[in-house]
């Protein structure tokens, strides 16, 4: 229901400010499409690893920017 009513759609650029462990990050990822992008950030750095995770194992490859790379794609 957040999400429909948010309506990302396809080529989107997405903040998930406070996005936590990425519940709603790995969900808003396939909405946006390979031309979209969803940041992702948090300020506790223990969520930021639990997102790194949750992202690379569920969220289509190069569709998440986030804090910790040098290139910021997870």
């Amino acid at each position: 229901l957040v999400l429909a009513r948010l309506g990302p759609g396809l080529g989107d650029l997405v903040w998930d400010v406070g996005a936590g462990s990425g519940y709603y990050t790995v969900r808003l990822s396939p909405r946006v499409g390979a031309e979209g992008r969803v940041i992702a950030q948090d300020i506790m750095p223990e969520y930021l690893e639990k997102l790194r995770e949750r992202v690379r194992a569920a969220a289509p490859p190069g569709r998440v920017l986030g804090p910790s790379t040098r290139s910021g794609v997870w």
